[in-house]
């Protein structure tokens, strides 16, 4: 895990509870997960608009038109999502162009081009899923900065005597505060955790939909 910080410690390599406190990789997941879901709602909508309405006009020859469309615009955003994950989390997604149909081919045969291959429907299903993907990350997101904001405000009010946090917790003792802050700065670390636990998850989501 590469630090903030540089120690020459035998056991740096080892796991340990605070690491990602000072792993830049831990801010680069916070950063991605402000931009996640209206980045991917705003490259998403149009693919959702030609997929569902070229399902439901599937009966007449305009549905097939859609839906390569729909197959297109998805090889489109692979390539945009593949760039912008390498520039914002290092992650090196494999490129696997998938042949395009003959170019003299009707829309029924270029539909059934596209529709014999999973990957095509994978690409699809990937960018589906990204919005609501989003929201979990967000939602991790945002206990991270609710905790974060009540670790600051309990020190600097215990300094002026009587400590209230959000009328979740009182007490007058200094060091009942100082307890309190300890086991919130345990739980933020763990929070941090799950979060690059969650963007390794999604690292295999996107490897596996969209690389392969």
């Amino acid at each position: 895990m590469s630090n903030i910080f540089s120690m020459d410690d035998p056991d740096y390599d080892k796991h340990k509870l605070f690491d990602p406190i000072v792993s830049w990789q831990t801010y680069l997941h916070m950063i991605f997960s402000i931009i996640q879901l209206p980045f991917y709602l705003l490259i998403s909508l149009p693919l959702f608009v030609l997929f569902v309405v070229g399902l439901v006009l599937m009966p007449v020859y305009v549905g097939s038109s859609l839906l390569n469309l729909a197959f297109l615009y998805a090889r489109l955003l692979v390539r945009i999502n593949n760039k912008v994950c390498f520039f914002l989390l290092r992650w090196e997604i494999p490129r696997i162009e998938s042949p395009l149909p003959p170019p003299n081919s009707t829309q029924i045969q270029v539909f059934r081009h596209f529709a014999s291959k999973r990957r095509n429907w994978n690409r699809i299903l990937y960018f589906l899923l990204q919005p609501f993907l989003g929201i979990v990350s967000l939602s991790l997101l945002t206990l991270v900065t609710i905790l974060a904001l009540m670790m600051i405000y309990t020190p600097v009010s215990a300094m002026f005597g009587h400590i209230q946090i959000f009328n979740l917790y009182q007490t007058d003792s200094f060091v009942e505060a100082i307890f309190a802050f300890f086991i919130g700065f345990v739980i933020l670390a763990g929070l941090l955790h799950a979060i690059n636990y969650w963007f390794k998850f999604l690292k295999y989501f996107s490897i596996s939909f969209t690389g392969r």
